[in-house]
């Protein structure tokens, strides 16, 4: 199985998007993951556990370009098996829809009949936070969240780490936040 996940724009989200990450290899462990993101939640997606591979969207925030999504959704190859819309609007959605992805899912958002073929309407009480509405589109359609929802991780390398609190001034042997 091979997903194409659609990433939310903000930082923030990208973040709170790794238990739907985690869900997907949790239910499908040989299954390959790969994310479709701005260029500024790269560094998010390439710290994830699970994400084979995080890919650059060329378009800006808010740019339509609809020839141009057509033209780079052929550019990703076949072989996905399905994909997982998280941004609500409908132009997000045009992507996997242009790609011949079979299987497209996300929430009704903006008027995206036709374009998501899983199309998953949100119970706002039943999912309240963010993160549980991005864990709940691993699962099948009508399923309750499996609790409890993974937290979200990222990867940090030590050398990396290191480095920054050094920059910074703060001693590494302590606890830091950032």
């Amino acid at each position: 199985m091979r997903t194409l996940v659609i990433a939310p724009s903000w930082i923030g989200d990208a973040v709170l998007s790794h238990a739907l990450v985690a869900r997907l290899k949790e239910i499908e462990p040989g299954s390959a993951v790969d994310v479709l993101a701005p260029p500024w939640a790269l560094p998010v997606y390439r710290r994830m556990a699970g994400v084979e591979r995080a890919i650059a969207l060329p378009f800006g925030h808010g740019e339509l370009k609809l020839g141009a999504r057509r033209a780079f959704a052929r550019t990703l190859g076949g072989g996905y098996d399905r994909a997982i819309v998280l941004p609500n609007t409908w132009k997000s959605a045009l992507i996997p829809w242009h790609a011949g992805i079979p299987r497209r899912s996300g929430y009704r958002g903006e008027m995206r009949y036709g374009l998501l073929n899983d199309l998953r309407v949100l119970d706002e009480k039943a999912l309240p936070r963010l993160v549980d509405r991005y864990a709940a589109l691993a699962q099948p359609a009508g399923e309750a969240l499996r609790r409890p929802v993974p937290e979200p991780r990222l990867r940090s390398e030590p050398s990396t780490r290191a480095a920054t609190l050094a920059k910074l001034g703060v001693a590494a042997d302590r606890p830091a936040a950032a």
